[in-house]
């Protein structure tokens, strides 16, 4: 007569059951993590009933309880596993787990911004993000661009323009605030590539919180402000009459371009961590002024 060993009948009902919703969750199309949230309690029930049984049959030869190891291992690592599920998604974990899984690398084009500039006398530029500025003569500020990142399928967060850029008008002047794109604190970092247009004709002042800035102007009528910026790439095409003033940076490039260059006094308190004191080049007449004030790197080229 065989030995009934407890464990045995609770893995292969186990194992069957676990193979019944697999296959179901296939063919309906289940997430597996839904299978398992739902199925690891069952496992401990099966097992539960399992020792009774054993127990009531064998309660009148006064045997002792014969358990089967592998087969309670077996049950026991199916029934932990549900276990660490639940707990991740207690957490909120779980979750975030699926986000990684279900996403993808893409390449998604931003929506494009327009904003009209009638009666407006100054824009105030505000980014997080390194930016390309170029010169338009129409009557329209406009901005767009792309951004590389993780995102989950058929996601529309990055299809929404107030994610990125915000726009408010007081008086007569027009503030925009390129902002960091939404994140989670488990998601790589983003790569955004923007181009903000804005008429020639109009002051601009722009604060780049030291984000990369490269501006194209191919005309510039109004004086210009860049503040606070890591690395700043001018381009100034045959037709600018501007001269280019830059306080506190670092390097200014003099391959091409011949600056007029001030550099601080040799007593000057160690405090300050710029070499150069201040930077002038004129183009043209030299009517109109880009101020370029805090800078890593400061580079102008002529288009030719």
């Amino acid at each position: 007569m065989r030995t009934w060993r407890v464990g045995t009948f609770s893995m292969g009902i186990a194992l069957l059951g676990l193979g019944i919703c697999l296959l179901l969750s296939r063919i309906v199309k289940i997430d597996l993590v839904t299978v398992m949230k739902g199925w690891w309690p069952v496992i401990f029930i099966i097992l539960g009933i399992e020792i009774l049984v054993y127990v009531v049959l064998n309660r009148k030869f006064d045997s002792p309880i014969k358990y089967d190891v592998f087969s309670i291992m077996i049950v026991g690592t199916i029934g932990f596993v549900g276990v660490a599920i639940l707990s991740l998604h207690s957490v909120g974990l779980l979750g975030k787990i699926e986000q990684v899984i279900s996403s993808e690398v893409q390449t998604v084009d931003l929506p494009t911004f327009t904003e009209s500039v009638k009666d407006v006398e100054r824009i105030v530029l505000d980014t997080r993000q390194p930016i390309k500025i170029e010169t338009t003569k129409g009557t329209n500020l406009v901005a767009f661009g792309t951004i590389r990142t993780e995102i989950k399928k058929d996601s529309n967060l990055f299809q929404r323009m107030e994610n990125f850029i915000q726009s408010v008008k007081v008086d007569d002047t027009l503030y925009i605030t390129v902002k960091e794109p939404p994140s989670t604190r488990y998601q790589s970092v983003h790569q955004m590539d923007v181009t903000v247009i804005v008429p020639y004709d109009l002051p601009l002042e722009v604060n780049g919180n030291y984000q990369e800035i490269t501006l194209r102007t191919r005309k510039m009528m109004g004086d210009w402000y860049i503040n606070q910026t890591s690395e700043l790439n001018v381009v100034l095409s045959q037709d600018n009459n501007v001269t280019v003033i830059a306080e506190k940076v670092n390097r200014v490039n003099s391959e091409s371009i011949s600056w007029e260059i001030e550099p601080y006094d040799k007593d000057t308190p160690t405090g300050y961590n710029r070499s150069i004191k201040s930077a002038s080049y004129k183009m043209g007449d030299g009517t109109y002024h880009l101020f370029v004030n805090g800078a890593e790197h400061v580079q102008v080229v002529e288009e030719k």
